[in-house]
């Protein structure tokens, strides 16, 4: 995904850039819609995954998603591809 792809760029290159504006949201929904995701980030970092993959892996298929396959759409099931996990390096 390179900036302009989607509509969704501003709003992700804030939240990855981390700006202190994102800290303060103006509604109820903001509040709730601010903590699904950065709650989807931490939760990709602790399972290992690279978030900035993973958000764009979820935004392509979950608008396709069947009710059965949200378990594998989560950080540890086995539909994440591996190019939302970081590269193994052997020795």
């Amino acid at each position: 995904m390179k900036e302009g792809d989607c509509s969704l760029w501003p709003w992700a290159e804030d939240v990855f850039r981390l700006d202190n504006d994102w800290l303060f949201a103006s509604t109820v929904a903001g509040v709730q819609a601010s903590s699904v995701v950065y709650s989807l980030i931490e939760t990709a970092k602790a399972n290992g995954l690279k978030p900035f993959e993973y958000l764009e892996f979820l935004f392509e298929t979950l608008p396709n998603a069947k009710s059965n396959m949200i378990d594998s759409l989560l950080p540890w099931g086995e539909a994440i591809p591996q190019r939302c996990k970081p590269a193994v390096m052997e020795y």
